[in-house]
């Protein structure tokens, strides 16, 4: 069951508004009542062993990822019986249907038929280091 705005999880985050839904959880807009700033929370459904042994490591991984143009990590915990969450800083902007309208479907054959501008360096790849072919 989704969380409705107002509620409070981890007594700390206030849910503004449901940003998107898929089938493992969602993605909220949030409020952090403890350091007063706006987070996205991600909500991942699944709680057996093996998640709460992998969520830890994925969070520190995705912590260590610095650059400008990727949201920072800030908070990872667990609510009993329900799920696992990830914090980041929250960015405003569109989604990402609305820039598949307005450039279109890139494709990373060397031929970027219907894209609007030229392909760039994954951030996450700038991020940590790694290279991409086209």
């Amino acid at each position: 069951m989704p969380y409705l705005p107002g509620e409070t999880i981890s007594k700390r985050y206030r849910i503004h508004s449901l940003l998107g839904r898929g089938a493992h959880g969602a993605v909220y807009r949030v409020w952090d009542t403890a350091d007063q700033r706006e987070y996205a929370l991600k909500e991942y459904l699944r709680d057996d062993e093996a998640i709460r042994q992998l969520w830890p490591r994925q969070f520190r991984r995705l912590a260590g990822l610095r650059h400008p143009q990727l949201p920072a990590w800030r908070d990872h915990f667990r609510v009993e019986g329900v799920g696992h969450y990830l914090v980041s800083d929250f960015v405003a902007g569109a989604s990402l249907q609305e820039l598949l309208d307005q450039y279109g479907l890139c494709r990373p054959s060397g031929r970027w038929h219907g894209c609007n501008r030229p392909p760039t360096r994954s951030p996450i790849c700038t991020a940590k280091g790694c290279s991409t072919s086209t």
